[in-house]
């Protein structure tokens, strides 16, 4: 969820940018001689907090102390050489 907007509601933008984006052969070159392309991930704690609790983050409890994450996971289609990534939307 991303501001109280279910992230599922983001796909369709992510999709839609990635056709347009393969309709004009810009990912061909992106692809492998199986047809498929390289995707890299990356993933980051962006909030970690004591005293605010979401339901939706990982819990971690240190003896006494829980704490709450905020963590996302981004990925991007790449490829060696080339300096400009798409990014993907996971389902």
């Amino acid at each position: 969820m991303i501001d109280g907007i279910e992230a599922e509601l983001f796909g369709e933008v992510f999709n839609e940018s990635l056709q347009i984006v393969d309709n004009y052969h810009v990912l061909d070159r992106y692809r492998r001689l199986d047809g498929g392309m390289l995707t890299a991930l990356d993933g980051v704690c962006h909030h970690s907090s004591e005293k605010i609790h979401c339901k939706w983050c990982p819990h971690k409890t240190k003896e006494v102390v829980t704490t709450d994450n905020s963590t996302i996971l981004i990925g991007t289609i790449v490829k060696s050489r080339e300096t400009v990534v798409f990014p993907v939307m996971g389902s």
